[in-house]
């Protein structure tokens, strides 16, 4: 009896059950699946700073996404139907080394990428941000996800000449286990979304992200070719290497990546020296604390100042002067504003604090005045008070300051009907640079106006431009401010290609009154000037042909499609790439 077991056990065929058991192909099936939507959720943030954050860039990366799987649905069932064909020995064999070698090809895949996307992003987007969208979404996301997919197929076909090796026997007359495949293949996808989001992200760069995954995947394939233990030598010993030059690879580039992005030394470019201070992985972005030393600029005459720059997905969002002064010119305009429209101000709510630097020229002002403010502030980024702290010099006394979304935020003030603000500051960006559209709605506007005192005025820092027929998206922006407060004064100007447009909008009338300004640099002097001269008029039938736009049907990403990517091409000139690098 034991003879006949020896003689089972030494006749039993390559690639049988014995070697790698159905809960430890499940095993890695499942870490493949998370890889899969890890690298999807990846992606994105990775483009965001090269194409923007719209429709295009997410058409781009389902697309491929789903035409990957296809492939690789379609190529893992064409292997395993030529595994099978060879013959139910050597196809059970080949089919077992097929599975096990499609996550460390896939590392492979994720490495060159890595390596790729630093130095062929920008000249694609340069190319067409539309359509480059698409090709960078294939140079990330193809060849991993046609590997990754491929497994589902070639598990079934293990199942199918194992009899049991996929599931029980009644699974080879039914489904060969099939249901049970790509129900453990879709549950690792849910759970690398929740990992990616809740652990990679916050803790890592997108780039160190994907290279983390590449360690894994190489782990499965060198892991399976040291533990598989039915597969011929030269079989194993291929598993064995494929893993780990995968591993090696994505170590090396994990340990040398800051070197190889370049964002280990200063970076000049356009008669500036860029230096990263700090970069901070956030759910909202990719934020860097940048200086930047101009070298030559004719517009600052003065000794070589140095700007502190607060950079979100590669746009600047706030910076200030080696001075200590705000270093954009609309904060200046903004105070100017805020301060004529409602000189007797007791309670401010600035939406969007960034670098801190409006509440506390606000606050400064008061005291010069000697009056009493009180400020609060809003802002989705949980590190921002903290940067705006450390690096623009900020007094966290100057605002009572609210990590939280700005519209639960004003849902929470209407429900408690507290003490009304005499003015809000809208000043809300994402990290391209566009306003977030569900702050736009008539329903966003008339929480904010409930928010308000009677005599209250908001003021919306808006970019965008009423020349030329440009900008439809902001004209139905003013019209459906109109709807709500109906009376605004607005003040744009356009000033080498920068749109600059804010508007004070109240239910009261409003009239045209701007409030001196102290310490303001002088190359600033003028562009304020012409800004704070006089109100806009009105293009009435421009406001005729607009839409109001509404939470059910707000179609303000669609109307400001164009000018997001006008602005993109222009950010991409102006920012080094090692900055867009995420």
């Amino acid at each position: 009896m034991a003879n006949d077991r020896s003689e089972q056990t030494l006749s039993r065929p390559e690639g049988g059950v014995v070697g790698t058991s159905c809960g430890a192909r499940h095993a890695v099936l499942f870490l493949s699946g998370a890889i899969t939507l890890a690298l999807e959720l990846l992606a994105s943030r990775i483009l965001t700073p090269f194409f923007g954050v719209s429709l295009y860039i997410w058409t781009g990366i389902l697309s491929i996404t789903l035409v990957a799987l296809a492939l690789g649905y379609w190529w893992g069932g064409w292997l395993a139907q030529r595994a099978v064909q060879a013959g139910a020995g050597a196809g059970r064999g080949r089919l077992s080394f097929l599975f096990a070698l499609m996550p460390g090809v896939a590392a492979l895949s994720l490495v060159a990428a890595c390596l790729a996307y630093p130095k062929l992003f920008l000249p694609i987007a340069e190319w067409n941000l539309v359509l480059g969208s698409f090709v960078a979404s294939g140079i990330l996301l193809v060849i991993p996800l046609v590997c990754a997919s491929s497994m589902n197929p070639l598990l079934v076909a293990i199942g199918a000449t194992h009899g049991s090796g996929s599931g029980s026997k009644g699974d080879v007359g039914a489904d060969s286990g099939a249901g049970r495949v790509f129900f453990v293949s879709t549950i690792g996808s849910v759970v690398g979304v929740l990992l990616t989001t809740f652990f990679l992200v916050p803790r890592w760069t997108n780039f160190t992200s994907v290279l983390v995954l590449a360690v894994v995947a190489g782990g499965l394939t060198l892991i399976s070719g040291l533990c598989e233990r039915d597969l011929k030598p030269r079989r194993r010993w291929l598993l064995v290497l494929c893993g780990t030059v995968g591993l090696l690879l994505a170590g090396v580039l994990l340990v040398t990546g800051a070197r190889y992005l370049g964002k280990d030394r200063p970076i000049r470019s356009q008669g500036m020296t860029w230096r990263i201070l700090e970069e901070v992985p956030s759910f909202y972005g990719n934020i860097k604390i940048v200086n930047r030393e101009i070298t030559a600029n004719p517009e600052w005459p003065s000794a070589s100042p140095t700007f502190t720059s607060y950079l979100n997905n590669g746009t600047v969002q706030g910076q200030s002067i080696s001075s200590g002064q705000p270093g954009m010119f609309y904060v200046y305009g903004v105070e100017s504003l805020a301060r004529g429209a409602v000189p007797e101000a007791r309670r401010i709510l600035v939406l969007g604090l960034a670098t801190g630097a409006l509440p506390m020229r606000l606050q400064a002002a008061a005291k010069a005045a000697g009056k009493g403010l009180h400020i609060e502030a809003v802002d989705l980024e949980p590190a921002c008070e903290r940067l705006a702290v450390e690096y623009f010099g900020y007094d966290p006394g100057a605002a009572e300051t609210y990590t939280e979304d700005a519209r639960t935020f004003l849902r929470a003030q209407v429900a408690a009907a507290d003490d009304p603000y005499d003015l809000i500051v809208f000043d809300l960006y994402r990290g391209d640079v566009s306003v977030p559209e569900y702050m736009l709605s008539v329903e966003a506007l008339r929480e904010m106006a409930r928010c308000l005192s009677r005599e209250g005025v908001v003021l919306f820092n808006l970019t965008g431009s009423f020349e030329n027929g440009v900008g439809p998206s902001r004209w139905s922006v003013l019209k459906t401010i109109r709807s709500v407060l109906p009376n605004t004064l607005l003040y744009h100007r356009l000033d080498a290609g920068a749109s600059h447009l804010l508007v004070l909008a109240s239910r009261r009338r409003l009239e045209h009154r701007v409030a001196p300004l102290r310490e303001v640099p002088s190359p600033f002097v003028e562009a304020l000037s012409d800004l704070l001269e006089a109100p806009r008029p009105l293009d009435l039938e421009a406001l005729a042909r607009a839409r109001i736009l509404i939470d059910n049907d707000n179609a303000f990403p669609f109307l400001s499609a164009g000018e997001a990517l006008e602005r993109r091409r222009g950010m991409l000139r102006a920012v080094p790439v090692p900055l867009l690098l995420n």
